[in-house]
């Protein structure tokens, strides 16, 4: 290539890349061109066998002004093209992309079976699980997003009324389907003081919903909830919200601006929609340092204790070192009252330390215990208990001590 033709053709990509390719594809196309006319000349007259009777070359001139020409010729061509090329309506293609969304939610349920079961909160878990398909839900561990709306604007987006959606949520007659959707989704109201719209006493300010792009299948009564982290979190501040009309009020008052709202809602977007996705928070107070064993009479903390070095050879110290370490968990957790679960579950990690499995098993002990503390003392986990018995099974612990439970240790 020239490299004047070069130069232009660079400067061009600064300011429009995708100009700069049509202009290369254009010269690219030209030099083809220009060289299937030069072999088809040659083929209807072939060179003279004699080199003397040859034509004379051309000059090396002549070549470069042609591909120059043509790129001008195409420069225009591709500047006419783009003028004439009308925008995209990007509305519409919001539009698209949110029934593009509201389509793989649909395929989702109907996959896990849920479509027919659901009844009439289909339309409803639907519009939840697209919200959670949007946030990338699907792409994180959690397989679920936590959104926040308000609920007249979610019977708005639902187009139904108020009074059919705190039917589908609350009338005992909806209890099948609700118990179906319940793998799905779970909901809480948010309660927010009510100064801002003049009111002394709390007043409901939206619901919390946690939607899960994959459900969950638990016995009837032991449904997925809301994580109390999101509770606490400033959803709406009412008294912004009523300055700038982000609430129902103020969406009724003016009926000029409800062709707007419903613009919105056909694109999946609200005045009070909210979304977060991932791992929970476990608390937006200042954390204080962990302290996991308050008793001062004791020399050793927990750390100490779950250590393999820690661990007496003869079978009196180590039945001595598992009622210490129990104990130790028991006070951590405020969970006495479970002594016993957790006195199994350390000679069960005594096992595995004896019998060669290694001290992988004590890490994860500890973790799980600093995790639930935390949670106790951070108000996350009602019972610590619990919560630190649910840790075990989703940081594998039983599967770590399976294999050696056949084995005795004293």
């Amino acid at each position: 290539m020239n490299p004047e033709i070069q130069a232009q053709i660079e400067a061009i990509r600064q300011r429009n890349p995708q100009l700069a390719q049509i202009l290369l594809r254009t010269h690219e196309a030209l030099k083809k061109r220009e060289s299937g006319e030069d072999a088809v000349q040659d083929a209807k007259n072939p060179p003279s066998k004699t080199p003397d009777k040859a034509p004379p070359a051309s000059p090396a001139t002549s070549d470069t002004h042609a591909p120059s020409q043509g790129l001008s010729k195409g420069l225009t061509e591709a500047e006419s093209f783009q003028k004439n090329t009308p925008a995209p309506d990007w509305e519409e293609v919001r539009r698209f992309e949110w029934q593009d969304l509201l389509s793989k939610a649909e395929d989702l349920i109907r996959k896990a079976g849920d479509w027919e079961a659901l009844g009439p909160l289909r339309p409803l878990v639907r519009l939840l699980v697209a919200f959670a398909l949007r946030e990338g839900a699907r792409h994180v561990p959690e397989r679920e997003a936590t959104v926040f709306l308000a609920q007249w604007e979610l019977a708005r987006m639902l187009e139904i009324s108020d009074r059919t959606l705190e039917r589908w949520l609350n009338d005992a007659r909806y209890e099948s389907y609700r118990g179906v959707a319940q793998d799905w989704i779970a909901w809480e109201t948010w309660m927010v003081s009510g100064e801002g719209i003049g009111k002394n006493h709390a007043v409901r300010g939206g619901t919390v919903w946690r939607v899960r792009v994959k459900p969950i299948r638990r016995s009837f009564g032991r449904k997925i909830r809301v994580l109390a982290p999101y509770l606490a979190l400033p959803w709406r501040n009412l008294a912004e919200d009523r300055q700038e009309g982000r609430t129902e009020r103020a969406a009724n008052a003016n009926p000029d601006t409800m062709s707007g709202y419903k613009r919105l809602h056909q694109l999946g977007k609200g005045l009070t929609l909210q979304s977060i996705v991932g791992k929970p928070l476990i608390t937006q107070r200042k954390k204080h340092p962990l302290s996991l064993y308050p008793d001062t009479q004791t020399s050793r903390d927990l750390r100490e204790l779950l250590r393999v070095a820690s661990i007496p050879n003869r079978r009196e110290g180590r039945r001595s070192w598992a009622r210490d370490t129990a104990a130790a968990i028991a006070r951590a957790l405020g969970d006495q009252k479970s002594m016993a679960f957790w006195l199994r579950i350390v000679w069960s990690a005594l096992r595995v330390i004896i019998y060669g499995g290694g001290e992988g098993v004590l890490r994860v002990l500890f973790r799980v215990v600093s995790i639930a503390s935390e949670a106790r003392q951070d108000g996350f986990a009602r019972s610590a208990g619990a919560y630190a018995h649910y840790l075990l099974g989703k940081e594998g612990y039983f599967e770590l001590v399976s294999p050696f439970a056949a084995y005795r240790v004293g």
